[in-house]
């Protein structure tokens, strides 16, 4: 991780401001964005995509680099040259993809000292934030006409993960495609859909409540006076979406 800790330094230094006026060297730029993408390629384990971490500080500290550079190139997405766009919308699909941010590594169960529960409710709220934009920039552009190819499959993966892990945006996507009548949409044809069996539903298997409970283990163990600008961005996505 500490290689992504070092590429985030080259991020800042090098990258567009987001007036579009600062000059970047394309090539070196590109170089980078690939040697980065080749790092949150690499797993310790073939079952998921994760580092094996001396403890669990190191593994907070991994998750808040991964964080950081994700919240990073999503901040800037709109202002890189479109040359190296993909790469940016590659970083941010890698790193969701990553086991070190899985609910199992970032949620607050028991048995976790009062000093790893303070290391994690910092990353949580940056995580809380980042889940929340991404979706909120996903739902912006899928609505727009003309988007390249590789965009739409992003977006479309950020949604989904929205899905699993925002729990009001899981009701209203749920709410909308079971309302009367069904919309019509050609993947949903002869489709049977269950509204009640949500995550919210599973409590009594805590193996599959570890990773799906994210309101549970995750939200509500987050302090209100630290993620106000957080939830303003939800609330105004449900209320505008």
């Amino acid at each position: 991780m500490k290689e992504l800790f070092d590429y985030i330094a080259e991020f800042k230094k090098r990258d567009w401001t987001k007036n579009g006026y600062r000059r970047v060297n394309l090539s070196a730029m590109e170089t980078i964005l690939e040697e980065v993408i080749d790092i949150l390629k690499l797993s310790d384990k073939k079952s998921m995509v994760w580092f094996v971490y001396k403890n669990v500080s190191t593994g907070i500290k991994a998750q808040e680099i991964l964080v950081e550079l994700a919240d990073h190139c999503l901040s800037y997405i709109d202002f890189v040259d479109p040359n190296i766009k993909e790469h940016y919308f590659k970083v941010i699909s890698l790193i969701f993809h990553r086991g070190e941010l899985d609910l199992g590594q970032v949620g607050f169960f028991k048995n976790q000292s009062k000093s790893i529960i303070n290391q994690k409710k910092k990353i949580a709220v940056k995580y809380q934030y980042l889940i929340y934009e991404s979706l909120r920039h996903s739902i912006d552009k899928l609505t727009r006409k003309a988007v390249d190819f590789y965009r739409r499959d992003c977006i479309v993966f950020w949604i989904a993960i929205s899905y699993f892990k925002i729990p009001e945006f899981r009701k209203l996507f749920i709410d909308a495609i079971t309302q009367k009548p069904i919309p019509d949409i050609e993947e949903f044809r002869n489709t049977h859909f269950n509204k009640h069996h949500t995550s919210e539903n599973i409590e009594g298997n805590n193996f599959i409540d570890h990773f799906f409970n994210w309101d549970s283990y995750f939200y509500r163990k987050i302090p209100e006076s630290k993620n106000k600008k957080n939830l303003a961005i939800l609330s105004k996505i449900i209320t505008e979406k």
